[in-house]
């Protein structure tokens, strides 16, 4: 609300000045009597031209007074500023004036800014690489390394950008998956019949059951290129759930996201529903709670790259099982795939927003100088005339 409100005395303080202006300019035109001239046929040139020069003076006096009082009030704003500009956390929105509404429109905020500022997307880029806002930059595009000038371009755009490329790592429901065609042997291992001891890289594991042999975590960096950033979704858990407890999972993925993996976001999936008339060593109400664990466990971890993407399967969801009563038809994969994906989509359009919002608050500043700079010149030209 306070940005509403600072927005709205700009334009009131901008409304008055410009409608006093008019206003008393064209006071030389008008009959005074109010204060105490007549002007009137029958008085003489001299008294009229004295008559003039007073009035004059008096809208001079009044115009002086309001571009002072507009030049004051914004150069509060820009002293408020570059105030912020020294916070290192652009978290805290750097230029911050008060909170930008949620509801907001920021691109078509954005849009008009550069328009009234005769200003192209191509400057806003060139804008961010000047000493006022390098540094708020710099923290910008270490808080998301997928980010460079073309994903801003795209999103000024109006695109949806991806900052990071996802990694999926999981048991034989991930190979199906796999099968499936929604992910690739490129962005995917597995490990059939596996869990935890997989995941971590203890014992001996079979070519033919998985194509990470000295397990997922070793497994899945040789597919990261050192200079990127993932979204990095686990699936396990299914096979080894009635002897690996979900703290045992959730400490391996703290350990993960805050020191091996910390530069990426984990997505941990809850473990899908089985046929309870043919699975034989698992069943629904084990993997429950299972789930209910691991999922209270990363909620209440604070771990800002932890995700945990919970499916909530009933058995129902699923159009086809193995005989087994373990596995899924393709297009159940698909589905599942699906719901995961949207998890991240929706972490990504927080982010383009984010990114969004940063380059609004950049604008709002630019504009704010913009202004104060203007009504320093009217100020000047007056004073001087």
């Amino acid at each position: 609300m306070r940005k509403i409100i600072s927005c709205l005395k700009r334009s009131l303080y901008r409304a008055g000045f410009a409608y006093l202006t008019l206003m008393m300019v064209g006071a030389t035109d008008l009959n005074l009597n109010g204060l105490g001239f007549k002007n009137n046929k029958n008085d003489s040139q001299e008294n009229v031209t004295k008559e003039v020069n007073l009035e004059q003076e008096l809208v001079n006096s009044e115009m002086v007074r309001n571009a002072t009082v507009r030049y004051d009030y914004h150069t509060n704003l820009l002293e408020l500023s570059n105030e912020k500009m020294v916070e290192d956390n652009i978290d805290d929105e750097i230029f911050e004036m008060g909170d930008i509404p949620e509801n907001i429109n920021t691109l078509l905020e954005i849009k008009y800014l550069l328009e009234k500022n005769n200003l192209t997307s191509n400057d806003l880029i060139n804008l961010l690489s000047t000493s006022r806002y390098q540094n708020a930059s710099s923290n910008l595009f270490a808080s998301y390394p997928g980010l460079d000038n073309a994903k801003i371009l795209g999103l000024l755009d109006g695109n949806q950008i991806i900052l990071r490329d996802n990694l999926y790592l999981g048991d034989s429901r991930t190979k199906g998956m796999l099968l499936s065609g929604v992910v690739n042997e490129e962005n995917t291992v597995y490990g059939i019949g596996y869990g935890y001891s997989w995941l971590v890289g203890k014992g001996n594991f079979s070519g033919d059951k998985t194509n990470a042999l000295n397990g997922g975590i070793e497994g899945l960096e040789t597919k990261m290129d050192d200079d990127k950033n993932y979204n990095i979704v686990i699936w396990l858990g299914v096979n080894d759930y009635t002897y690996v407890s979900a703290k045992t999972y959730y400490q391996k993925f703290v350990e993960l996201a805050t020191d091996r993996w910390s530069n990426h976001n984990i997505y941990i999936v809850s473990v899908g529903p089985v046929n309870d008339n043919t699975a034989i060593t698992v069943n629904n109400a084990g993997i429950n709670t299972f789930n209910a664990s691991l999922k209270e466990y990363i909620s209440n971890s604070e771990i800002s790259n932890l995700n945990y993407v919970d499916l909530n399967l009933t058995p129902d969801f699923i159009n086809k099982y193995d005989s087994a009563g373990l596995h899924y038809g393709s297009g159940d994969y698909e589905r599942i795939f699906n719901l995961v994906d949207n998890a991240i989509a929706q972490d990504d359009l927080e982010n383009s927003n984010n990114i969004l919002h940063f380059l609004y608050s950049v604008l709002l500043d630019y504009d704010k100088t913009n202004t104060v700079n203007e009504d320093m010149v009217s100020y000047n030209s007056i004073r001087q005339g």
